[in-house]
């Protein structure tokens, strides 16, 4: 007895920041557990090899913000909740305004798992 191919739903990533990746982009997606704040989303852009993440996943929140360029590496103490290679379907960038704050980027992404 054949059975039908079954389709796995799209994944939705909605996280602080800006990453404009294109539809149609391959991307590596990992998602680590909170450090103090909502979860972290690492992405690697396989298709232009842009990496988007926010910056505690390379250096603790308690350290003094510094001049200069920041680490390569990422945290050794990091807890990783999940991965996913996948497509991208859809992407959204917006500008958000949160009580009285200064407006922030947040990024809602859409992609099919491959």
């Amino acid at each position: 007895m054949q059975h039908p191919p079954t389709t796995v739903p799209p994944l939705v990533f909605d996280f602080e920041g800006a990453a404009a990746i294109p539809v149609g982009h391959q991307v590596d997606i990992t998602v680590f557990e909170p450090d103090g704040g909502e979860p972290g989303v690492l992405i690697i852009d396989r298709t232009t090899g842009v990496v988007y993440a926010p910056w505690w996943l390379y250096e603790r929140r308690s350290m003094i913000v510094r001049e200069g360029p920041r680490p390569h590496e990422l945290r050794t103490d990091l807890r990783v909740r999940g991965r996913v290679q996948a497509r991208v379907l859809q992407c959204r960038v917006l500008m958000t305004r949160q009580h009285s704050q200064s407006e922030q980027q947040r990024t809602t992404l859409v992609v099919a798992p491959i």
